[in-house]
Order: structure tokens, then C-alpha cells, then sequence
């Protein structure tokens, strides 16, 4: 059945299986399907699901120098001509996964100024799934962008909705979900409070605030 299809509507059906994968915290699967797929040049954006996305995410989960470089080249190929055409929708999907990338390879100007991008296009329409969806990375990245000041109440709502399922790293390890404290936590630290008034907000230590 699955030869049967177009290879555009195939390419979407594979990645929106490894998107689920992903989210799912298999990365080693997700990534099998990442070196059996060859991503074809992103000649145009179409309005619904592009596999580049779901390839770039993938590679950003598994944080080599080799990946990061790959993910590096598309975001580049996918940014340049979403801003040709004017595509908003399409940089609202692209700008948080070229923030994380910029913060793991080191360059926190630049994350923090591709994720306030993404976060002005986004506050808009209060979109938060767009940046949720990125995973766990992204709430340190809108946490740290909130404390410069950028859309403070967005960020803040965007936080609380930060729920991640348990995610393994590229070499097959737990990666903890923020539990419900945290994120409370965060949704505060979001909104500018400091370590003394969130403890008093939660009724807790200084020391226990300052260890989330």
C-alpha cells in the first residue's frame, strides 16, 4: 500500500511516524528512519506537514557534531525560503528548532534572537504546541528569553503547558520529564519573580527554589 503513494505524500507519512517515534523518546528509531531517507531539496513550502522538519528534529535529538552540522545545512536551505516567499507559518516551525541549535553549538546571542522571533511571530495568535513540541530543550531557551523581558505573559502561558513525555538520549538513557513543580517553578522564574518570592509563593525554601 505504502509504494502505492506519491513520493511528496509518502515522504509525509514516514516523517509524521517518526515525528510520533520521537515524541515517544525512541530516538534510535526515529533515527533509523532519519539515514534511510533522503531529504530532497526543499524546492517550495507547501501548507501542510514538510519532512525536512521532522528530519531536523531528529537530528537536534541526537546532538552530535555530525547531526548538528546536517541539521545546520537544512534549517539554512528552509529559513532562506521561507523568508523569500513571506512564509510565516513556516519560520514559526523552523525559528525554534534554529534557536536550539544555535544554544547547542553555542551561540546564545543568536538563539535568543531566532527563538524572539519566533515567540513575536507566535505571540500573535497565543500559539504555544509550535514551541512545546520542539521538546524539553525549549523551556530552558523561553525561560532565559523571558528573563531578558521578550513577551513575558506569552512565555509564561507557553510553560505551563510544558507537558514532555520520558525521552532517551542518543545513547539510549532516560531523560527526566520537568515534573509539575518544576514547571510551576518556571512559569514563576518566566513571569520575573525572584528566588525569595517564588519560595514565598509556593510556600517553600530559598535553598529549594534555588536547586529546581
Amino acid at each position: 500500500m505504502m509504494d502505492q503513494l506519491g513520493p511528496l505524500l509518502l515522504g509525509v507519512l514516514q516523517a509524521g511516524q517518526a515525528e510520533v517515534t520521537l515524541a515517544e523518546g525512541d530516538i534510535a528509531r526515529a533515527f533509523g528512519w532519519v539515514e534511510a531517507y533522503d531529504p530532497q531539496p526543499i524546492a517550495g513550502l507547501q501548507m501542510f506537514f514538510i519532512p525536512q522538519i521532522a528530519f531536523i528534529k531528529v537530528l537536534l535529538a541526537q546532538n552530535t557534531s555530525s547531526s548538528l552540522g546536517r541539521a545546520a545545512a537544512l534549517l539554512t536551505q528552509y529559513l532562506e525560503l521561507a523568508r523569500k516567499n513571506h512564509f510565516k507559518s513556516a519560520l514559526l516551525y523552523a525559528l525554534p528548532l534554529q534557536a536550539l541549535l544555535n544554544a547547542r553549538q553555542g551561540q546564545e546571542a543568536a538563539a535568543m534572537a531566532s527563538l524572539e522571533e519566533a515567540v513575536r511571530l507566535g505571540e500573535v495568535e497565543s500559539l504555544v504546541r509550535v514551541f512545546v513540541d520542539v521538546g524539553p530543550g525549549m523551556a530552558d531557551l523561553l525561560v532565559r528569553l523571558s528573563r531578558r523581558g521578550v513577551a513575558v505573559e506569552y512565555i509564561a502561558q507557553i510553560l505551563a503547558a510544558y507537558q514532555t513525555p520520558p525521552a532517551r538520549d542518543a545513547t539510549g538513557g532516560s531523560v527526566e520529564p520537568l515534573t509539575g513543580r518544576e514547571l510551576e517553578i518556571l512559569a514563576l522564574v518566566a513571569q520575573g519573580l525572584s528566588n525569595k518570592e517564588i519560595a514565598a509563593r509556593l510556600v517553600l525554601s530559598t535553598g529549594t527554589v534555588k536547586n529546581y
